[in-house]
């Protein structure tokens, strides 16, 4: 990171080039409630420019976080190490409160992921496509 907090783009290269193929988590925060944690599996996610570290990743509309989503101001991105599929397993279930084990709302529970990445949002609808 610079100083500023913007990631450079090498350490953001080296973060993207963690995570080869395989499943992430979103996380981020419920847009009326932000002591309310939204989580989901995400296994759409690619990198589309490096030098304006641009991330996409997309969410199914029927999902109950979807409306969530759209609004939030932030995210981050949990690049999961192969010993992290018990968050997988939670995280990939519809409904009900992911974040309810203590253990999930524990730093070091996701302290072991390969890369995490802090991002602000942007939202493109690509439902014509």
């Amino acid at each position: 990171m610079t100083s500023s907090g913007e990631i450079s783009v090498d350490a953001f290269k080296t973060a993207m080039s963690c995570w080869a193929t395989g499943v992430s988590i979103i996380t981020g925060h419920h847009y009326e409630d932000i002591s309310m944690p939204i989580g989901i599996v995400c296994n759409s996610l690619a990198s589309i420019s490096l030098p304006e570290k641009l991330i996409l990743w997309s969410v199914d509309k029927s999902s109950s976080s979807y409306p969530h989503w759209l609004t939030t101001k932030s995210f981050q991105i949990h690049f999961l190490a192969e010993d992290q599929r018990d968050l997988v397993a939670r995280f990939a279930k519809k409904g009900g409160n992911k974040f309810e084990n203590p253990r999930i709302s524990n730093k070091r529970t996701w302290k072991s992921n390969l890369a995490r990445v802090k991002c602000s949002h942007g939202v493109h609808d690509l439902s014509n496509y």
